[in-house]
């Protein structure tokens, strides 16, 4: 049987706007495995990102509960979110969220040594990824110097560096 990755039940997300609550998001339940590939559609300012958010635990105000890998993390602490999203969930943000003074080598290898806190090691494995992303000629650039789609790349290595449980990417 595969492992249950997140567990969501009743789940909502309201905004205050104007002093009119707009409820986002509504009574959402449903389970992810390991190794399901889920797709989210839906207009823009249907909630997508919030929801994506959430699962990411860069957004923690919502109504229900969300268990991930079989931990509830309704109440956890920010340095407790933190450590989970840096081992265990990997972004591709929409915008990508490059670190501009960073070369492509230190924007991938940054959540890995934070992680282990090894230079070597984690330069040695970012440098594995980018040539698998096909970066290897871009590795000492900075990403104002890349096209959009060396960015994303760039984007989806860093996610990959940890070996995450999850992987998210917002379009």
């Amino acid at each position: 049987m595969t492992e249950k990755l997140i567990s969501i039940n009743n789940l909502s997300k309201e905004f205050l706007v104007n002093n009119n609550k707009i409820c986002i998001l509504k009574n959402i339940n449903f389970n992810i495995f390991k190794g399901d590939v889920i797709s989210i559609s839906g207009p823009s300012g249907s909630g997508k990102s919030t929801f994506l958010n959430i699962l990411g635990l860069l957004d923690s105000v919502f109504n229900g509960t969300y268990d991930f890998l079989n931990f509830n993390v309704n109440h956890l602490k920010s340095n407790e979110k933190n450590i989970i999203r840096n081992k265990s969930i990997g972004f591709v943000h929409q915008f990508f969220y490059l670190i501009p003074e960073l070369t492509v080598l230190e924007n991938v290898s940054l959540p890995n040594l934070i992680l282990n806190n090894n230079m070597k090691k984690s330069n040695d494995l970012a440098k594995e990824i980018i040539v698998n992303c096909g970066l290897e000629n871009q590795m000492h650039s900075k990403p104002t110097y890349l096209s959009g789609g060396e960015q994303q790349r760039v984007a989806i290595a860093r996610a990959l560096i940890n070996n995450p449980e999850l992987i998210i990417a917002d379009e």
